[in-house]
């Protein structure tokens, strides 16, 4: 009996149909195999499937609330102080020790619990804000310290050194204010009031015991320009330091 012939095309459908199968025959047995892995991985993939939108709008929750506390907070540092035993205007203080307390509290508490937040990083500057209101530096300086290593936004940096160094002057930290001033001047001074700055740098240098700088600096914010505000001021501390700069 003859052979059956196949043609070419004939062929290459029947290897086609070959691998197929072998594919679906190994397609089976890896299931079989690893069924319980990919059992694990579907779960897997179904938590995050749920988790992912769980914890995006929880996080978008949290920034909402933090918002509010921190304008309910904000609001603390301007509400007026009432003056005299018999007045009490509605939301006024008695005193402003009693407000900064009072918004010092607000802003922790924004820190303390919503600490991955948005406005957790701006209660940090208000907190120590209300801490520098009520002079007590040595609590103020740490968290302006923190703030100022949270912000790349430059005069948000300028104003927070300025703090810090008029934290380090109060303490009597006079190297570590210097060294402030010293660098908010080389950075970031064109965002502050550079003048009040270079003020403060020349009663760290007369502090330090370095009057030959601090006379120069003086001098020169004095003829600045003459008759102007920070001119005048300039004047007044040479006048004060006469006998100790000569």
């Amino acid at each position: 009996m003859a052979k059956k012939r196949y043609t070419h095309k004939q062929i290459r459908k029947s290897i086609k149909q070959n691998e197929l199968l072998n594919a679906l025959n190994r397609g089976l047995a890896f299931f079989r195999g690893n069924t319980e892995n990919l059992l694990i991985t579907g779960i897997i993939i179904a938590v995050i499937a749920i988790l992912v939108p769980l914890y995006f709008n929880n996080k978008k929750e949290n920034e909402r609330r933090a918002d509010t506390l921190l304008n309910r907070a904000i609001g603390y540092t301007i509400q007026p102080i009432a003056e005299g035993r018999t007045a009490s205007p509605e939301g006024a203080f008695r005193t402003a020790e009693e407000k900064y307390r009072k918004a010092q509290k607000a802003f922790a508490e924004i820190v303390a619990s919503y600490r991955n937040t948005r406005a957790a990083d701006q209660a940090r500057v208000n907190e120590a804000n209300a801490w520098f209101y009520l002079k007590e530096y040595e609590k103020a300086l740490p968290l302006f310290q923190d703030a100022l290593t949270r912000t790349n936004q430059a005069l948000a940096r300028a104003t927070i050194q300025g703090r810090i160094g008029a934290c380090q002057e109060n303490l009597a930290q006079w190297q570590a204010a210097r060294d402030t001033y010293q660098g908010l001047l080389s950075g970031e001074a064109e965002y502050f009031n550079a003048r009040a700055v270079r003020l403060a740098l020349a009663r760290c240098h007369f502090q330090l015991g370095e009057k030959a700088e601090a006379e120069k600096m003086l001098l020169a914010e004095r003829d600045r320009e003459p008759g102007s505000y920070w001119s005048e001021i300039a004047r007044q501390q040479l006048v004060i330091h006469a006998g100790t700069l000569k």
